[in-house]
């Protein structure tokens, strides 16, 4: 039924709830995971700075991997740059969705 499920993640309770809950439904349709962590990115602040960038990726990516390692969730982690997390996991969802209908 679900072959994919993208999951949001948060770093908060709530996030750590829906973590839990996308890999109950996974293990039980054998989907692949995915979670996202978006944070936040301004273009203008960040422009002509990469190590800004660099900073913020590897923090959110630091983050990500802390909440997988903790809760003992295997997923396939994704950092997502925008200031909007719906956006961010929307976006995702859309390019793992095409990147399926290639195949």
């Amino acid at each position: 039924m679900f072959s994919t499920i993208v999951v949001g993640v948060d770093a908060r309770a709530g996030g750590r709830d829906a973590l839990a809950l996308a890999a109950q439904v996974g293990d039980v349709f054998g989907s692949h995971l995915v979670a996202v962590h978006a944070y936040p990115y301004d273009y203008f602040v960040s422009r002509g700075s990469e190590s800004v960038q660099a900073v913020m990726r590897d923090a959110a990516k630091e983050t990500l991997d802390g909440e997988l390692r903790d809760s003992g969730v295997d997923a396939q982690a994704i950092v997502a740059p925008d200031d909007s997390p719906a956006r961010a996991l929307h976006r995702v969802a859309r390019r793992r969705l095409h990147a399926g209908a290639r195949h």
